[in-house]
């Protein structure tokens, strides 16, 4: 089974941000980090995102993307929500299949961006061009946590990872940019 991510020379960690922190002083801690891994003998590439790839996050939230219309009755499309730096999707080989991937410049005080896994464009797409359109966190759950439901625009679409073990399907995925 194919992974969906680069196994050979690759080298994956968790590390827990606890402690009294902003959201803006735990960015860039891991961007310190990220700095620090990078300026190592021997290290190519690194990448930073809220997940270990071939672990599924276990953080799962509602969407709505713009023009689907919900069936009553039918639960709302769910994803995993992750987010990224530029450089994770090639740090971790996983490959890039339409559109283009997170910039610098995808930041804070820039227009809302996202990437989706294939698995997620084929269901909230199918047979479309999900590059361009629309989707929204949405849910009661976005009372209790620091993440808006305004449109984010989807700028690319990422290969699927394995995420729940080799012989489970992909988990439809959501990347928002590390920021």
């Amino acid at each position: 089974v194919d992974p969906g991510v680069r196994l050979e020379n690759t080298l994956t960690m968790e590390v827990p941000l606890e402690g009294e922190r902003t959201p803006a002083q735990s960015v860039a801690l891991l961007e310190e980090m990220q700095r620090r891994l990078a300026a190592l003998p021997g290290v190519t590439e690194v990448g930073i995102g809220w997940n270990v790839p071939l672990r599924a996050s276990n953080v799962q939230l509602e969407l709505k993307a713009e023009g689907l219309a919900e069936e009553p009755g039918m639960p709302r499309p769910v994803a995993e929500y992750r987010t990224a730096t530029p450089d994770y999707f090639q740090a971790a080989g996983i490959p890039l299949i339409q559109g283009r991937g997170f910039a610098a410049t995808d930041g804070a005080d820039a227009g809302r961006v996202v990437i989706l896994n294939r698995t997620l464009a084929e269901r909230l797409f199918p047979g479309r061009d999900p590059v361009g359109r629309r989707i929204a966190w949405t849910g009661d759950v976005l009372r209790f946590i620091q993440l808006s439901g305004d449109w984010r625009t989807v700028i690319g679409v990422v290969g699927d990872t394995r995420d729940a073990g080799p012989d489970a399907p992909p988990l439809p995925a959501v990347y928002q940019p590390l920021a």
